[in-house]
């Protein structure tokens, strides 16, 4: 910022910054700013003097020429350089433990994944294994499923010449159970007239027979004195 120098009187003169460091130096009364200091061995430090001011910052040259507040600057890097010697330890641990947490957890990856990858073809294989026996096990339902068709369809071929020789038989025995029934009801048809005139002559013999004896015992009136009926002229009709 400006610097504002008071006179009594008179307002205040602004005096604009200046970026040489140097003559802010003289006119603020702080340091000398003599340009005129310089080392005679820095001249002649050639790589070694380089290599200093590459390294660390450190021009060796210059020093006699910088101002207050180019060599402040090195009272502030000095400081901060102490503030962090003080955490170094600190700040060791813990890299070492980032280090170190960091090695673990890459060796820990590793061996999960060397791990995950011997599971994985153990897995695979296993998978592989159980996909071939299923398609085996589809194969041999695939077999059975055509044998057993077969199988039905011979059963079944087998079945209908069964059922149609049965059928055959069967109807055959119908025809047979028929005609017996026909020669049963015509031998049936055949045997009543002759049973019924079986009968006729049985009866009309006993009541001969029967008529016969009264008439020997009771004479021609009978048991009772009526005489000889149209029964009786009957029986002697077929006697005759």
């Amino acid at each position: 910022m400006p610097n504002l120098i008071h006179s009594p009187g008179r307002l205040p003169t602004v005096i604009p910054t200046t970026p040489n460091p140097g003559r802010y130096a003289q006119q603020s009364g702080g340091g000398r700013g003599n340009h005129n200091i310089h080392s005679h061995v820095a001249s002649h430090g050639g790589a070694a003097l380089r290599s200093v001011n590459r390294l660390f910052g450190i021009d060796l040259a210059r020093i006699g020429e910088m101002s207050d507040l180019e060599l402040a600057e090195f009272a502030d890097r000095a400081k901060r350089m102490k503030d962090l010697q003080q955490i170094l330890p600190i700040l060791e641990q813990h890299f070492e433990a980032l280090i170190q947490g960091q090695l673990e957890y890459e060796q820990f990856v590793q061996r999960i994944l060397k791990a995950g990858t011997t599971a994985a073809k153990q897995i695979d294989k296993a998978v592989l294994d159980a996909w071939l026996a299923d398609q085996g096990y589809r194969s041999h339902l695939q077999h059975l499923n055509q044998e057993a068709h077969r199988k039905i369809g011979i059963m079944r071929a087998e079945q209908q010449s069964q059922q149609a020789l049965g059928e055959l038989n069967f109807q055959t025995t119908l025809q047979l159970i028929a005609m017996k029934h026909r020669r049963a009801e015509r031998k049936e048809q055949e045997r009543i007239p002759i049973a019924r005139t079986k009968m006729m002559v049985d009866n009309l013999q006993a009541n001969q027979q029967k008529r016969r004896m009264e008439l020997l015992t009771h004479g021609t009136q009978g048991a009772h004195g009526r005489g000889i009926g149209w029964f009786d002229r009957m029986v002697n009709w077929f006697g005759r």
